[in-house]
C-alpha cells in the first residue's frame, strides 16, 4: 500500500484504502467547493479524478478557493487544480476538460464516473440540467451543494430518487434558478438575507473559506459513506453543518 495513506488505516481498513483507487469522481466546477473536493479526494486516496472548469484564477477567489494564490493568478484551474492533485499523489488519473464540461463533451466526461460533483455557475442552467439529467441516465450518484455563510448545504441525488429538476420544480430553463430557499431550507441565525440578495444581484455572491473547506469535507464523506455501506440522505432530505450557527452548536451538545 502506498505509504503516504498509512495514516488513513486504523479509520477505515486496508482493503477499503485500496478499493478508493477503483473509484472515479467526475468535478464539474473547481471553484471553493470543487477545489476543495479534488484536493480531500487526492489526499484520502481516491485513485480517479475527472475535472472541469473554463475559468482562470482571479484575485477574489483566494478568500475560499485552495488552489487560488498569487502564484497561480491568471492561470487555468483545471491545470493548476490537476497540478495541485498530481502534488499530493503523482499516480492519481487525472483527466482535465479545459473547456469545461459542454453539450460535446457531457458523454465522455460522465464515463466510467461512479460519482459526479456539479457545482457549475448558475448562470448556465440548461447546461446544469444536462448534467444532471446525463448522470441520472448513466446512474450516476450526484452531488451538489452551496456554501451558505460559514457553512455548506448539500444535496445527493441518486438515480432512483427525487431528480434534480423535480426538487428545484425546473420547467423552463429561460424562467428558472435555483431558489436559496430551497437549497439551504433553514439558515443559520447570523445569515442576513437582505444583505445576501443585495451582493447576489453583483454576482458576488458571499461565500467563505470556512464554507468551501467544509463542502469538500462533506461530500468526500458523503462518497466514503455510500461506498461502506452507511445511510445517506438522499434528496428531498438535505444536510446542513454550520458551526457558527448557535442552533446547530446547541443541538450538538445536548445529543
Amino acid at each position: 500500500m502506498d505509504e503516504r495513506y498509512d495514516r488513513n488505516i486504523g479509520i477505515w481498513t486496508e482493503e477499503f484504502q485500496k478499493k478508493l483507487l477503483t473509484v472515479t469522481v467526475g468535478m464539474a466546477g473547481l471553484g471553493g467547493s470543487g477545489g476543495c473536493l479534488a484536493s480531500i479526494l487526492a489526499r484520502n486516496g481516491f485513485g480517479n479524478l475527472k475535472i472541469a472548469d473554463l475559468d482562470y484564477f482571479e484575485i477574489h477567489n483566494i478568500q475560499r478557493q485552495i488552489y487560488a494564490v498569487e502564484s497561480t493568478l491568471g492561470q487555468p484551474k483545471a491545470d493548476v487544480t490537476a497540478k495541485g492533485i498530481k502534488d499530493i499523489n503523482p499516480s492519481i488519473n487525472v483527466s482535465v476538460f479545459r473547456e469545461g464540461v459542454t453539450k460535446e463533451n457531457l458523454d465522455s466526461f460522465l464515463e466510467g464516473c461512479d460519482f459526479l460533483h456539479e457545482v457549475i455557475d448558475y448562470s448556465t442552467p440548461e447546461m446544469k440540467i444536462a448534467i444532471h439529467r446525463k448522470a441520472r441516465e448513466k446512474r450516476i450518484i450526484t452531488t451538489s451543494a452551496a456554501i451558505i455563510g460559514t457553512g455548506v448545504a448539500t444535496l445527493v441525488f441518486h438515480p432512483d430518487g427525487m431528480s434534480f429538476e423535480e426538487y428545484f420544480k425546473y420547467k423552463d430553463e429561460k424562467e428558472w434558478r435555483q431558489s436559496i430557499d430551497d437549497i439551504c431550507r433553514t439558515y443559520p441565525d447570523y445569515f442576513d438575507k437582505e444583505a445576501f440578495f443585495k451582493r447576489l444581484a453583483t454576482g458576488r455572491v458571499p461565500t467563505t473559506a470556512d464554507g468551501a473547506f467544509l463542502t469538500g469535507i462533506t461530500t468526500a464523506g458523503i462518497y466514503k459513506r455510500i461506498l461502506m455501506g452507511k445511510e445517506v440522505a438522499y434528496a428531498p432530505k438535505i444536510m446542513r453543518l454550520d458551526i457558527l450557527d448557535d442552533g446547530m452548536y446547541r443541538s450538538s451538545i445536548m445529543e
